[in-house]
């Protein structure tokens, strides 16, 4: 494979990766913004959400490609998508943790006062709602990629954006039925 090959290869990866979890924060973000109108809060930012986005994506490949982030591959597809989700949404939960206490670092001088601080501000409720969403996030992100995987790329997009694919895919299933 030539340089400009696989140049190509990682950016249209990264770049299809980063899309879904862009519409995906972008979403919880929406949603974040209505619940908390009620109480006349506005914390939405596109661009918080578009750096988030980028971020995760870039680690998620990352692990995807190491021995931890692929541990389960060999087992039922289950297991595989529900141990990556659950490392992802841990990953991204400690990464929201860490965000509040260096937040909080600069007010209270010191880590143990930070910590304090970011646990005392902290909306646990809200905290785990996002975690949640996270979660049911990581969990599609790692549904369709093992699908994606296993079905080839080109065919999952057809699949899932033509008409045709599905009509054709129904039928070779009803062929194998009978």
């Amino acid at each position: 494979m030539t340089f400009r090959e696989s140049m190509h290869k990682e950016v249209s990866e990264i770049v299809t990766v980063s899309l879904f979890f862009l519409v995906s924060f972008f979403s919880i973000g929406v949603m974040e913004m209505l619940y908390l109108e009620e109480y006349g809060v506005s914390v939405f930012s596109v661009a918080k959400t578009f750096v988030s986005a980028l971020v995760v994506a870039k680690v998620v490949l990352l692990l995807d490609r190491t021995s931890f982030g692929s541990r389960f591959r060999h087992h039922a597809l289950w297991m595989d998508v529900l141990y990556k989700a659950l490392v992802y949404t841990v990953c991204c939960a400690a990464v929201l943790s860490l965000e509040r206490v260096f937040h909080q670092l600069s007010q209270a001088g010191t880590w143990m006062k930070a910590v304090g601080l970011a646990l005392g501000s902290a909306d646990i409720h809200r905290f785990f709602a996002t975690v949640f969403c996270l979660f049911l996030v990581f969990t599609l992100y790692s549904l369709l990629r093992a699908l994606s995987e296993h079905f080839g790329r080109g065919l999952m997009l057809s699949f899932i954006f033509s008409a045709e694919a599905r009509r054709e895919s129904r039928e070779s299933l009803a062929t194998l039925r009978k």
